[in-house]
């Protein structure tokens, strides 16, 4: 029977591990600045209400109240019932959201989702142009 090798990585010591290259720094900060920060206190901040969303969806769009929640409510329905399915979303303006866990638990289904934030610069084109029926 052979024998396992029990070699593992050799550790330098503290004073002689390599620091990374300044310009790898550079480029990490840069990165890290483009990404929201979290609020200061994440599990205490209020929660985004849909009647907040909507009033935005209205002052952004123009759209009548009433049009802006039956498309809000569809919206969200179809993620729900994409996410549900396991199934990943790509939404330019958000980023990509992916399932990484789903559990049952008491008769409910709970998601772990991530979410990769895209960049904030939106859909490269618009969906139709502004002339055009969508």
């Amino acid at each position: 029977m052979a024998k396992k090798s029990s070699k593992s990585a050799p550790q330098l010591p503290p004073e002689e591990a390599s620091e990374p290259a300044p310009d790898t720094v550079a480029s990490a900060d840069l990165a890290l600045e483009a990404v929201p920060k979290p609020a200061p206190d994440i599990a205490k901040a209020d929660s985004y209400k849909i009647k907040e969303l909507i009033t935005a969806v209205v002052t952004k769009t123009g759209a009548k109240k009433k049009d802006a929640k039956d498309i809000v409510e569809a919206s969200l329905a179809e993620i729900a019932a994409v996410l549900g399915r396991g199934q990943s979303l790509s939404l330019p303006p958000l980023g990509n959201l992916r399932v990484a866990k789903i559990q049952e638990k008491d008769g409910a289904v709970m998601l772990s989702i991530k979410l990769r934030l895209g960049q904030g610069g939106g859909a490269k084109q618009p969906l139709a142009l502004a002339d055009e029926d969508s």
